[in-house]
């Protein structure tokens, strides 16, 4: 198992790009292709992961912890991610990541996003959007409304 490991790092992957303003927390890992826009904040126990494809992060964005970014997410400015939030990119996950097409995730400007969340391949959540702590987001979500639930819909318009 070890020796496998070793391999797995050897990867040349390249820098991420971190703003200098950024706080990264404990046991959070930045890895690859991955850029980070000013005063950040990246909450314990998180894993950002572009190998596959870059990772877009904007500015003044915060995540709780626990939170899981893959390859390929592009997010925002002003974003809040609650913990827990897992971001997904692969409807046929499999053990060869590389040779699977993978599914992108955007989060526009000034999205909130309620704790332990999941995020399915390829869903976009719009400007102004609030999704509500626990939802299962499947499918596209529009600008400036509420959304909640399992799977998660919008119940109302903000303002």
């Amino acid at each position: 198992m070890s020796g496998m490991y070793e391999e797995y790092c050897k990867v040349n992957l390249p820098k991420p790009k971190i703003h200098s303003t950024v706080k990264i927390w404990d046991h959070t890992d930045v890895v690859g292709d991955v850029t980070i826009g000013r005063d950040c904040v990246l909450g314990r126990s998180s894993f950002f992961y572009g190998k596959w494809a870059p990772i877009v992060i904007g500015e003044r964005c915060q995540f709780m912890g626990w939170n899981f970014i893959p390859d390929g997410t592009r997010i925002g400015n002003n974003v809040f991610v609650g913990g827990g939030v897992q971001i997904t990119n692969n409807k046929t996950p499999s053990p060869f990541q590389g040779e699977v097409p993978l599914e992108y995730v955007i989060i526009e400007d000034n999205v909130s996003i309620g704790a332990n969340c999941t995020i399915l391949p390829g869903v976009k959540i719009g400007e102004g959007s609030i999704i509500g702590a626990g939802s299962v987001v499947t499918k596209d979500i529009p600008s400036n409304v509420i959304a909640f639930g399992n799977p998660t819909i919008a119940v109302r318009s903000r303002g």
